[in-house]
């Protein structure tokens, strides 16, 4: 359903169904946002968890087994999430990575001025920063990309951001990637 005149020519009702469709989406895309956000904030708790488990067990003597209780909360999360341990680990990973280290951007992406693509591309490409003063500078500068780009176009402007920020930690990266290779 789309128009095929030029935007002079639509009628005045046209533009005001125009604005309450692209409303409604931001609107919906905003909560799909927040619910993905608190997703990650449970996923990310569950580190605490796991770390709490294998105290136990070390206080218990047990030396042996130790990632026990991570493929214990992994198996009755991807349960529940009808996924596979292994992807519910890396979520686990992911999310408390955000959460802990990313902070500007879980809030960004948590009030939907970012989504969750977006969130991902900020941490995969910014995770290279290893001092806080560094990563505070790369996600403010990052995100006032990312609140008016899209999250394909975002990823080599933050990789350039990164590198701009901490040139040898990019280097780095680059040559563990070929290393990888």
């Amino acid at each position: 359903m789309g128009y095929e005149a030029e935007p002079s020519e639509l009628p005045p009702g046209a533009w005001r169904e125009l604005d309450a469709l692209v409303s409604d989406v931001q609107r919906a895309r905003a909560a799909v946002a927040a619910a993905q956000a608190e997703e990650a904030v449970v996923l990310a708790r569950a580190v605490d968890l796991v770390e709490a488990r294998a105290g136990e067990r070390r206080a218990q003597g047990v030396v042996f087994g130790n990632d026990l209780p991570l493929r214990e909360v992994s198996a009755e999360l991807g349960t529940a999430m009808r996924v596979g341990d292994r992807t519910v680990q890396r979520r686990i990973d992911d999310a408390h990575t955000l959460v802990t280290r990313f902070p500007a951007t879980f809030d960004a992406w948590r009030a939907g001025r970012i989504d969750r693509q977006h969130a991902t591309t900020i941490v995969d490409e910014g995770v290279v920063l290893v001092e806080d003063a560094a990563r505070e500078e790369y996600e403010a500068l990052v995100l006032a990309v990312a609140e008016v780009e899209s999250a394909g176009r975002l990823r080599e402007i933050a990789r350039v951001i990164a590198a701009r920020i901490d040139p040898d930690a990019s280097a780095q990266r680059r040559k563990a990637a070929l290393r990888g290779r």
